[in-house]
This record gives structure tokens, sequence and C-alpha cells, in this order.
């Protein structure tokens, strides 16, 4: 029996119980009031009413015997007898009358008269003591005779009378008797039902708890899934955008610049959305929380049109940003969720619309002191939406269109997450469509007041009332930016063709006046904007506007022929109210009292990881690609980094050197990051040292483990540099200078020339680490060390019968050749690979071993050489010093902290490595650096005596 049948069922006998439970009750009161009437509606109220009459009959039946002797033998009369009994009936008289409470039956009221008036007669008559003649006797007896009669037809009704009550009272006794047995019957078949209910009840509330059990631990499943899913997924977001950040450092042409940091920008978004996957259960349980923290709604806006900027160009739609001048820019709240419903209506109205243009306009809805009720509304001329669509939006799992053949595709979860984060924030969500001609989807969100001082687009008085001209074909376009420049106190024309904006400029050249500045929208019909600017400068015009082209994506060959013709910037659609003001300030020389970063631009070194310079940071992390990631960042500002690869190391390590910071990974072989961390809070010395989680899981029960593993922080991969450097300042603060970065950057590899290594693609793998030669050194060092005994590991989880292990281990070699562009052991690795994990024979795996072991050989062969003749090639003469410091100084002082164990001597590291670099043999430096790092004092004075003797030489 199924559990929709067995609901059913228990449900009917629940109706059916209440039912006959109803029943028996309106019966019992039926009873209760009919039983209630047995005895009543009788002639007399009491049996002492009846036997009083019955008494007084005697009495007159005594009188009239009296009387017949009298009458027989015409004796006289006893009266002392007679009054005697005469007496009696005047006492029976009076307990009548008391039977009745006064209230005799009118008829036998009469009688009781006539027998009273008769007693008064006697009594004269005994009084008198006179005799009775024959006929008064007789006149008397006739009397008395008359009342008895009289007494015996009452009483003879009365009986009559309660005969015929009590027969019928009999009757409805026999019936009421059959309802008790009836519903008797019927109470126990409730009984029996609700015995029954009871018993299931039981069972089903056995099934429910059995049912919950698995309902949990599903949802534990589940947690653990989306945890597992999370770490596998953020392990290589983590690689993409941590080298995204180090690439962003090296020097990069504008368009490598650009890419760079749409790839940024992307993996940022990547990231969200497997934020938003994790938060999903979240809205399920209720769980969902927002932040609370200062941003910029510009920058929100900014991502938003990073993002959606590019499908709309390849479609040919228009983007635009309407934002009203009320609108503050610094805001408190969740910038992530603001943006993700921004966004995600944003897709949609580019997925649904073919031509045309896609708006987002913002407004104030009410203001307060504390906070603002914006409005926002995504705008597009696509497909619209049918009324009997438009009222199933909103609720998960639902789309505009849900037939098999549907054109566009999406999860149907999206607008229903966005109506769950709008009403989080405090407001709602709706829609209006017409179908056929478009459609507007708009929320609100409650968003509190930043206390910064919103930025005012005003330029200095000089520059206020210069003349602008404005060219689009696109209507809307052409408006907005009309509007922001006059705003800005700028005259500004609006044109809508390339040929219109020759026109008014050389009508205005008729009347000596000039355009200061020309926006010029790259793509119209008949004249682009390039060839508008190239006509333009061919009028020449003294002096001369500056040209700026607007366009709705970075094509490259737009910003390539802008430079040829001289363009002196180009703008991508939607343009900002900061952007173009900061734009027109720039080209017209002068600056404003604000000024935005050039796109691209990287902070400063001491910037982004300032207050942290010389923190001795732990990081505790089994994975390579993640260990380089995070070394290279913590380098850039200035950390000194050393290296465990599981909890039992970096116990080790913590108790042989001092460290300041901890970065610790969670999920590691040998011993994991939670154990870990407790072992090293019970050590002595350690119950404060800073331990800051730093893993891929990024479920609240994961962050909730850690900190009761007794680690102080929290960090999520991907890295996010800022956020480290921001985490790790919490608990650091600085007292030693910041260590200077090595010789790692582009800056300092540009002039080493690394050679071709036969089987490596070099240009390919030079591309991968954005150029950086001492990156790519330090890979095939990293490869040379790892790989060169897994053929033999492979090798022996065969023999083992360990198909799993050997597989993972081909599946590592495989991953590993990749980085370094090995192909042909890329290759060789996954056949090897597939053959395990399709159960081959051992005969075919030993031939694709056998051809394993010898790629591999040869190729760390060639690695060896490659990096030899490197190392070689690079070295600069042992006598060369830089900046007045000999090299047998600086490695007189180097060799005193190491001989006293000091950690002074990474400080001191740190301000002198480029004259290491530029005296002594790279190889050498290298492995002191790493050495001085690790703590490993011993090896760093090895290094140092054979430097020293180099450097005598």
């Amino acid at each position: 029996m199924n559990e929709r049948l067995q609901f059913k069922i228990l449900s009917t006998i629940s109706i059916l119980i209440i039912s006959l439970s109803v029943i028996v009750f309106s019966v019992g009161i039926y009873m209760y009031f009919n039983l209630g009437k047995l005895g009543t509606d009788l002639p007399v109220e009491s049996v002492d009413q009846v036997r009083n009459i019955a008494n007084i009959m005697p009495l007159i039946s005594e009188l009239s015997l009296n009387l017949d002797a009298i009458v027989a033998k015409n004796k006289k009369i006893d009266w002392g007898n007679l009054g005697f009994t005469n007496s009696k009936i005047k006492v029976t008289l009076g307990l009548i009358k008391l039977d009745f409470n006064g209230k005799t039956p009118y008829n036998l009221s009469i009688i009781l008269d006539e027998i009273s008036l008769l007693s008064e007669d006697i009594d004269r008559m005994i009084s008198e003591n006179t005799s009775l003649g024959t006929t008064d006797a007789i006149l008397v007896k006739n009397k008395i005779e008359y009342i008895y009669s009289e007494l015996r037809d009452y009483i003879l009704r009365i009986n009559n009378a309660t005969l015929t009550v009590l027969e019928k009272q009999k009757n409805e006794i026999e019936k009421l008797k059959d309802a008790m047995l009836l519903f008797s019957l019927i109470a126990l078949g409730g009984a029996t039902l609700t015995f029954i209910l009871l018993m299931n009840q039981k069972k089903t509330l056995y099934q429910l708890e059995k049912t919950r059990g698995i309902a949990i631990a599903n949802s534990n499943a589940k947690s653990e899934f989306l945890s597992n899913m999370s770490h596998e997924i953020r392990t290589p977001m983590n690689a993409i955008i941590g080298l995204t950040y180090l690439a962003l450092k090296t020097n990069l042409t504008p368009s490598q610049r650009d890419y760079l940091k749409r790839i940024q920008i992307s993996s940022q978004h990547l990231l969200g959305i497997i934020n938003d996957i994790l938060d999903f259960s979240k809205i399920e349980a209720g769980k969902m929380s927002l932040e609370s923290i200062p941003f910029e709604l510009e920058k929100v806006l900014d991502n938003v049109a990073n993002l959606t900027a590019e499908k709309a160009s390849a479609k040919g739609l228009e983007l635009i940003f309407v934002v009203d001048s009320d609108v503050p820019n610094h805001l408190i709240g969740d910038p992530l969720r603001l943006g993700q419903v921004l966004i995600n209506y944003a897709n949609n109205a580019v997925k649904f619309t073919e031509k045309g243009e896609i708006s987002i306009h913002i407004h104030v809805k009410n203001d307060t002191e504390s906070d603002v009720l914006l409005h926002f509304e995504v705008r597009d001329t696509g497909v619209g939406i049918s009324e009997d669509y438009k009222r199933q939006l909103f609720h998960s799992f639902q789309q505009a269109d849900n037939s098999v053949t549907r054109r566009y595709g999406g999860t149907g979860l999206g607008l229903a997450i966005s109506k769950k984060l709008s009403q989080m924030m405090g407001g709602e969500v709706g829609v209006e469509s017409v179908f056929g001609q478009g459609s507007t989807f708009w929320f609100t969100a409650l968003i509190g007041k930043s206390n910064e001082k919103q930025r005012s687009y005003v330029p200095v008085s000089d520059l206020r009332g210069l003349r602008v001209l404005v060219v689009d074909d696109n209507e809307h376009a052409r408006a907005v930016i009309t509007d922001m420049l006059e705003n800005m106190t700028f005259r500004v024309t609006p044109v809508s063709s390339g040929a219109a904006a020759l026109e008014e400029i050389a009508k205005e050249k008729r009347k000596e006046e000039y355009f200061d500045l020309v926006f010029l929208d790259w793509q119209m019909p008949v004249m682009n904007g390039i060839e508008t600017a190239r006509r333009i400068k061919e009028i020449a015009l003294d002096p001369a506007p500056h040209l700026v082209i607007i366009t709705a994506y970075g094509r490259e060959e737009v910003i390539r022929e802008a430079e040829e013709e001289g363009i002196e910037n180009v703008l991508i659609k939607p343009v900002g109210a900061s952007l173009l003001f900061d734009t027109a300030m720039h080209l017209l020389r002068k600056q404003g009292n604000e000024t935005r970063s050039e796109i691209g631009q990287m902070p400063p070194l001491g910037e982004a990881g300032s207050g942290i310079g010389g923190a001795r940071v732990l990081l505790v992390e089994d994975n390579e690609e993640n260990q380089l990631v995070a070394m290279e960042i913590l380098r850039e500002a200035g950390c000194v980094v050393s290296v465990a690869s599981n909890g039992k190391e970096a116990i080790a390590k913590v108790q042989q050197a001092a460290v300041d910071i901890i970065l610790m990974d969670v999920q590691m072989p040998v011993m994991d990051g939670l154990a870990a961390t407790r072992e090293i809070r019970r050590l002595p010395y350690y119950a404060n040292l800073p331990i800051i989680a730093m893993t891929a899981n990024a479920m609240k029960e994961d962050r909730d483990h850690c900190l009761e593993a007794g680690m102080n922080d929290y960090i999520t991969k991907p890295i996010d540099p800022k956020t480290l450097f921001a985490v790790i300042g919490k608990y650091y603060t600085a007292s030693m200078n910041v260590i200077s970065p090595s010789c790692i950057s582009s800056e300092c590899s540009s002039s080493l020339m690394v050679p071709k290594i036969h089987g490596l693609d070099l240009e390919a793998s030079l591309k991968r680490v954005m150029g950086n030669k001492y990156l790519y050194l330090d890979l095939l060092k990293r490869f040379v060390a790892g790989q060169q005994e897994t053929p033999l590991k492979i090798r022996a989880a065969l023999m083992n019968k360990d198909r799993h292990l050997a597989e993972r281990l081909a599946h590592t070699l495989k991953g590993v050749a990749g980085n370094i562009d090995a192909s042909e052991l890329h290759t060789a690795a996954g056949e090897l690979e597939h053959a395990i994990n399709a159960g081959v024979s051992d005969a075919e795996i030993d031939e694709m071993q056998k051809k394993i072991e010898s790629i591999v050989a040869e190729t760390i062969q060639d690695i060896k050489i490659g990096i030899e003749t490197t190392m070689q090639g690079d070295t600069v003469s042992p006598k060369q010093t830089t900046g007045g410091r000999s090299l047998a100084e600086i490695l007189e002082t180097l060799t005193y902290y190491a001989n006293e164990s000091d950690s002074e001597a990474l400080d001191y590291l740190g301000s002198v490595l480029t004259d290491l670099y530029a005296g002594c043999e790279r190889e050498q430096v290298e492995l002191l650096v790493i050495s001085l790092r690790n703590f490993d004092f011993a090896s760093a004075l090895g290094i140092l005596k054979i430097l020293s003797g180099h450097q005598s030489k």
C-alpha cells in the first residue's frame, strides 16, 4: 500500500469515527432528556396522594355501616364511636389537602368539600346528642354512599389514566433499549476503529521517523556533495584567478591587459555562480543571509556591463544605462546580490531580444536620512511575454517558453532567486510586458546610505560651458550621453549621423565657433565613427577638438583603428557618468578634485599588501599549483613564506622556527588541517598563534568546523589577494622592513634566455605563465622533482593489483605534463590512464608503461640540460657588485645571521637579493632563498660557504 492510499484510508476512518462520535453524543442527549420524563405526566405526583384518598374511603364506609344499623334495628346512635370515626375523617382530609400543597384537583376538591360538610353535620348531631329517625338516617346514608361512590370513581379514573401513561412510557423505554443497544454497538465499532487508527498512527509515526532519518541523511549527503563540488571547482578557479592576478602585475600590452581583466572579472562572476549554487540550499532552508558592506553602485554597474555587453554586442543590441542624477553612488548593502539580480535580468533581456536595445534604468523611489529605496528596471525590445506566462514567472523552474522545441535555454530558477533576494533587500519584483513588443522587469531594494561624500561631476570653473558634440544613431543612447554631459555643465549638441556631425562642425566653423570634445559612436550606418573622425581631421580645425570613440564592445580592431587615426580614447558602452567625466577632464588637460584609476591599473605593491611586509607565513597546502599561487602573492607583498605539504609537516615546522601566522588548508593527506590545528593548539606557547583556514570548501558547516578546531579566521579559494592581505593584516602588525620581491617578475625575467627543450612547446608554455620565464623554470624544476619516480610508482601499483592508484598516478602525470606542454608525454599518460580504467590486458598496459618510462626519462634529462644551460648563460661575473655593497660583506652578514639562527637574515636577504642575483650563480641564490625561508639555517650555511668560496676565487 503506497503512502497516498494509506493516507486516504486513515483520513476516511478518522472522518467516520468523528461522525459516529457525533451520532452517539446526539443519542445520549436525546436519551438524557427522554429518560428523565419517565414517571412524569401522571394524574398524581406521589403515592401518598392516592394512599390518603384510599384511606378515607373505609372511614366513609364505616359511617354508612353505623347508619345501616340504625335503620335496621332503630337503635340508638353510638355517638362516641361515630365521633371517633368523624375525627379520623377530618385528619385524613387535612392530609389529602397537604399532599396536594393546597392545589387539590378540582374534581377531588368538590368531593372533599362534600365530605367536610358531612363531617360538620355529624359534629353538629353529636354536639346536640339527638337521635336520628329512620328517614334522616336514610338521607345521611344516601349522602355518604354518594360521597363513597364519587371517591371510588375518582380513584378508578386516576388508576386508568396512570396505567395509560405508564403503558406509553413502557413502549418508549422498549424503543430506547433498542436504540441503546444499537448505539452501544456503534460505540464499540468506533472504539475498534480508533484502535486501528492508533495502530496505524504508530506505524505511520515510525515510517515518518524513518523517512525523517533518510531525509536528514540525504540532506547531509547533499551538503557533503555541495562541499566536495565546491572544493573541486574552487581548486582550479584558485589557479585561474591567482595566476591572472600575478600576470596583471607584469608588463603587458593594452589588449593583453584588457583580456586578462575580463578573464579576472568573468572568473569572479563564475565564482559568484558557484556561491549561488551553494546558496540555493540556504534558500530552501530559509538560511540565506545578506551582507551589509560599503560599496559603489557604479562598480556594480561596471560588473553588470562587463558580463552582458559582449553578449549584447554579439547580437547587435545597444546596452544603455540610465541612472538619475539623484541616485547615490556610495551605498551600504550587498553588492554581490544586487548585481546578481541585475545580471539575471539583463541576461534574460539579451536572451529574448533579437534586435533593438537593452536599457537599465535606476531612480529613487523613496529617500530617507539613513537609507534609500531604489527602483531598478531592465527594459528590452524583445519577444515579450503573454499574459498566461506572466502569471507563472518568479516561481521556481518556470520559464517564458516551456515547450519541447523552446529556443531559449535556462534552468528557470533565476527569477525565483531574484524575487527572494529582492524581498530580503526590503523590496519587491514585477514585470510589465506586451507580447511581441518587449518587456520591463523591475525590482526595488532598500539600501543603506554611506557616510562617504558623494562625488560631484562638475568640472572646475574654467571648463564649464565648453562645447561638446555627441554623434550616435541610437536616439536613446544619444539622449543618455547628452543628459549626463549637460549635468556636467557642458553645452551639448546631439546629432544622429556622421554626415550630420560634419555639417554641424562646418556650420560652427563658419561662425568661428568650435567644439572642444566630440564623442563618436563607432557603429553607425553609412559612415562609422572612425570614418567620421578621419573626415573631421581633414577639415583642419584650429583648435582641433578632442575625439573619443564609443563602441558597444572593445574589439581589438576598433582600438587599433582608433590608434592609427590618432583618436585619443576609446570608451566601451555602456558609459557611466564617472568614466565620461574623467575622460573629459583628462582630454581637456584639467583634472578635477577626483580622478578615476586607469583601466587595468594595478595597485602598487606596497599598497596592495601594506602592513604585512615581513610577516613570517607558514603555508600548509598539498596542491603544488595552489602553493605556487599563494607563495607568489605573498612574496609580492613582502612576506617570508615557508611551505608544508600536510598537517604533520606543519606541526614539525612550527616548532622548528618562529612563525607569525599559519595559512592552513583543510583537506590534505597524512593529516588534515583540522587535526593539525588541534595538535598545534595543544603545544606550549601556540595557543594564540593566528591560524587561518584557506580552503575551497565554502559551506557554513565547513567554516564552523574550522572555528571549532581552533582556527582564527577563514579564507575561501580562489584566493582574492585583497581579502588575503586584509585577513593577514587583522592578525599581524608589521615591525620589520618589507622584503623586496624576488626577481621573478617579468621585468627581471625578460632578459633571461630560455632554450628550447625537446618535447616541450616553449612558446605555448611561456604563454601559459604570461611570459614569466623564471616561473616557467620553476615549473620545470617541480616536474623533475615530483614526476621522476612516477613511472616506477605506477609499475609498483600495477604489480600490487592496485589499479585505482595506478590510474590516479597516470592521471596526475597527464595533468602535470600538460602544464609544461609536454604533448607526447601528455598523450601517452592519457592513453595509459584510459587503458587502466578500461581494464585492458596486463601485456598491453606493460607496453604502454615501458613507453611512459622512456618518455619520462628523456623528458627529465632534456629539462635538466636545458635548466643547466639557462643558469650558466645567466651567470654574471662574481666580482660584480651594485649599490656600493661588496658581495663579501653581504655574504659575511648573512653567514653571521645564519650562525645565530636569527630570522633577521630574511630581512637582510630582502634588501640585498638584487645584489646576490647580480654577483652569484642564480641557482645557488635560489637555494639560499628557499633554505632561509624554510628556516633551514644549516643548509643556508652550506650554501653561503659555497658562494663565499666562489667569490674568493
